[in-house]
């Protein structure tokens, strides 16, 4: 016959056991979290890259630029989405025939791309 100590003791054993079974457990599931929300993560990235690499061959006469902008920038040395996007909006500024109106509808353009200017 057990007394109340030892009664106690292996309570407390089992009921180790079982934290420490639910502790491996909950270590398991938030590795797999873990380990899922990285892949996810990374291939949002690959998808955003590859999406990126898409859109900057894009020719600038495929943006729908209104004919002042377009001819600016052609004007500019500017002729695809890749060599707009390592122009700032200063050099970009000192094209002929592109002002305010001009960036601000390439800046609009760039956006929906997920695009912007360097600097």
């Amino acid at each position: 016959m057990m007394d109340d100590n030892e009664r106690l003791r292996n309570e407390l054993g089992v009921l180790y056991w079982k934290v420490k079974d639910l502790y491996v457990s909950l270590e398991r599931f938030m590795e797999e979290d873990t380990r899922f929300r990285i892949n996810q993560a990374v291939q949002k990235s690959r998808e955003k890259y590859r999406n990126t690499v898409e859109v900057t061959g894009t020719p600038i006469d495929d943006l729908n630029l209104t004919v002042r902008t377009a001819h600016g920038l052609k004007d500019g040395g500017v002729f695809t989405v890749e060599q707009l996007v390592e122009r700032t909006e200063y050099e970009i500024l000192k094209f002929p025939n592109i002002g305010r109106k001009s960036m601000n509808e390439i800046r609009e353009t760039l956006a929906s791309m997920n695009l912007k200017l360097r600097g």
